[in-house]
């Protein structure tokens, strides 16, 4: 009996002092991560932003994460500015630490890609795995190391030192998958799609040149088919039929707005015509069209431009003052005709100015529509329409698929 209390007794106290040993390590294991070669730069004049950093997680975030974190930057750093790539690569190490025992984030996504370049982890950069994980940039919120990160790998790639150290790596398709990523961080999307399609055979790899497509392939041309264009001028109207005994052949104003699509013409437009009349010869004859215009683009070459079309909309007509006789003041009684318009002309456009993508002219348009006067002047009858209008045009783009090499899946 006396046995087995002592027994109990000694597994009691060894129990124990296993414990009490397990938390002093967990206890103390950050602050040794913490120790790991940072003292060799906290005396630097570099400091990091911490205003974005502060905000990451306040709720989480206490003081001694945000200088911890601080420090490291700084270490890091230094070590990457002074080429101390023994130290930079421990500094990492002990930064990726931290973060497991932390909600705190030291080196973020797209650091975490450069520095495996300046660590000389290639393998990890021909990773699709790896670089689509990481492989996301925002300058402006990391601060200095992040700068420094960015001018360092800027410096490499502007003096050729980039592709020379990436020539280590053997195959071909990792070789060019890797520097294209590197390059995505300092060139702008046609600059990459152009380098892309340069070395689109080197990349046999088709996940790795898929990866490239869908996250940098940006490439467009001018469609001379599509355009936008507008125009605005002066009519003149010609009156025919039994409306031409009572309304006069008068000038006006045609302005219209529209693209082309495919070759396919539609237009908006509104026009009107101010004339004389033999039934109310003290007022002006007002007509106002607001309408449509379907049609197709026969002839385009980039002086020139030739279209017709068909024509659908609503007409308008009225009487409008004619002088300042206070007798001819608008009265109840003067009527308004609402009819249904439709027609068709042609319209010839000159650009001596420009080319296909921006370009400026005459447009010189002619048509045929019906106008209906029952309630206003009692005629019907068609009319007769020319005008002259300045006329601009801008081209439009159009997406360029990629087009795939026969490579490997």
């Amino acid at each position: 009996m006396r046995v087995c209390v002592k027994c109990f007794a000694f597994l009691s106290a060894f129990t124990l002092f296993f414990v009490c040993n397990v938390f002093a390590e967990a206890s103390t294991s950050r602050d040794s991560v913490m120790n790991l070669f940072v003292h060799d730069y906290r005396e630097s004049n570099f400091l990091d932003s911490l205003s974005d950093l502060e905000k990451y997680d306040p709720s989480e975030m206490v003081r001694q994460d945000i200088d911890d974190v601080r420090s490291l930057r700084i270490s890091m750093m230094n070590a990457l500015e002074h080429d101390d790539i023994d130290s930079l690569k421990k500094l990492v190490e002990a930064a990726e630490a931290f973060e497991k025992s932390s909600s705190t984030i030291v080196i973020h996504d797209g650091e975490k890609l450069l520095l495996k370049y300046f660590l000389g982890d290639f393998e990890s950069l021909c990773n699709l795995d790896f670089v689509s994980h990481y492989n996301n940039w925002y300058e402006h919120i990391y601060g200095a190391f992040h700068q420094a990160l960015y001018n360092k790998m800027h410096e490499e790639l502007k003096s050729g030192k980039l592709e020379e150290k990436l020539e280590s790596i053997k195959n071909e398709s990792d070789r060019n998958f890797a520097f294209i990523v590197l390059n995505g961080y300092f060139c702008n999307k046609e600059k990459t799609s152009a380098l892309i399609e340069e070395r689109k055979y080197k990349l046999k790899n088709r996940k790795q040149l898929e990866y490239l497509v869908d996250t940098y392939w940006r490439k467009d041309v001018l469609d001379s088919s599509r355009a936008a264009s507008y125009s605005v001028g002066a009519s003149y109207t010609v009156m025919l039929g039994n409306v031409s005994k009572k309304v006069d052949n008068a000038f006006g104003l045609y302005a219209g707005s529209g693209a082309i699509i495919d070759n396919y013409y539609l237009e908006f437009s509104i026009n009107g015509h101010v004339g004389d009349n033999s039934v109310r010869d003290s007022l002006y004859f007002f007509n106002v069209g607001i309408e449509a215009n379907f049609g197709y683009v026969f002839l385009n070459q980039k002086d020139t431009r030739f279209s017709g079309y068909l024509t659908t909309g609503v007409g308008v007509n009225t009487f409008s003052f004619k002088g300042d006789n206070s007798k001819e003041k608008k009265k109840s009684d003067w009527p308004t005709q609402v009819y249904p318009s439709f027609g068709g002309g042609f319209a010839f456009d000159f650009f001596p100015i420009g080319s296909f993508e921006k370009r400026a002219g005459l447009r010189f348009r002619a048509g045929v529509k019906n106008i209906f006067s029952g309630k206003t002047v009692h005629a019907s009858g068609v009319r007769l329409y020319t005008s002259i209008e300045f006329v601009g045009s801008l081209g439009m783009h159009k997406s360029i698929k990629f087009d795939y090499p026969n490579t490997e899946r």
